[in-house]
């Protein structure tokens, strides 16, 4: 009966991950709440930013560019590993893109160090993070 329970249990577990891992914001430019934080060090945005070419794979990132102008920063995203994935940066989430689909985000960011993520579950973990600099 215990060994039943405890399968029981583990399944459920198993499940909620699951489900977790399958949400997503639906649009390209949402915001949802997310482990990504921000540390600007100060100064205003100047308007045009510039744009980073984003890869995911399973289980990393790869920016051309990991300092850009304080602005309106357009993330060009493509999903190149076979598991769904997304990019949050400054509380802003890009929609779950599947594999070889591809999406923009555009954040406006402020000078300092930006942390960014794939919040689907476990990935952060797994590698699917780094740090942005904008002057």
């Amino acid at each position: 009966m215990r060994r039943g329970m405890t399968l029981f249990f583990t399944l459920a577990l198993i499940c909620t991950l699951a489900l977790t891992a399958c949400g997503g914001s639906s649009t390209s430019t949402g915001s949802g709440g997310t482990a990504a934080t921000k540390a600007p060090t100060g100064g205003a945005t100047t308007g045009a930013g510039d744009t980073v070419n984003v890869t995911m794979k399973d289980f990393a990132f790869a920016l051309d560019k990991t300092s850009v102008n304080a602005g309106t920063v357009t993330f060009n995203i493509k999903n190149e590993g076979p598991s769904p994935h997304n990019f949050v940066i400054n509380e802003k989430e890009g929609s779950l893109i599947e594999m070889g689909k591809t999406a923009t985000l555009k954040v406006d960011l402020k000078a300092g160090t930006y942390k960014y993520i794939c919040n689907v579950a476990g990935h952060e973990q797994l590698g699917m993070v780094g740090n942005l600099t904008v002057k």
